[in-house]
């Protein structure tokens, strides 16, 4: 496999592979990220403060609504502690966020 940031790998049956120059100068994995905020009005990633339930420190994370209701545990950044957080929300708005001890 050849890794050039503007080439194509091709793939012949009678000639060896070549590169061919690609029309977008980034890779074609970064074109699906680039999506207009006319489809997506409302932002997915909304940035959240939750406290620790060890050492009671204010921390600023950011939680993902585009998949609805979810729970994950996370260290705490500062006492390094486990944390169950779990974050109910609706696409683009987080209406609660409940902090425990994992």
């Amino acid at each position: 496999m050849y890794f050039m940031s503007s080439c194509i790998p091709v793939k012949s049956v009678s000639n060896p592979p070549r590169l061919i120059p690609s029309k977008f100068p980034f890779p074609k994995i970064l074109l699906i990220l680039l999506i207009p905020s006319k489809i997506l009005p409302f932002p997915m990633l909304v940035e959240i403060q939750i406290q620790c339930p060890h050492c009671g420190e204010i921390i600023v994370t950011t939680a993902d609504t585009s998949q609805g209701d979810y729970s994950t545990i996370e260290d705490c950044e500062v006492c390094c502690s486990p944390m169950n957080i779990e974050v109910i929300c609706e696409p683009g708005e987080v209406e609660d966020v409940r902090v425990s001890l994992a």
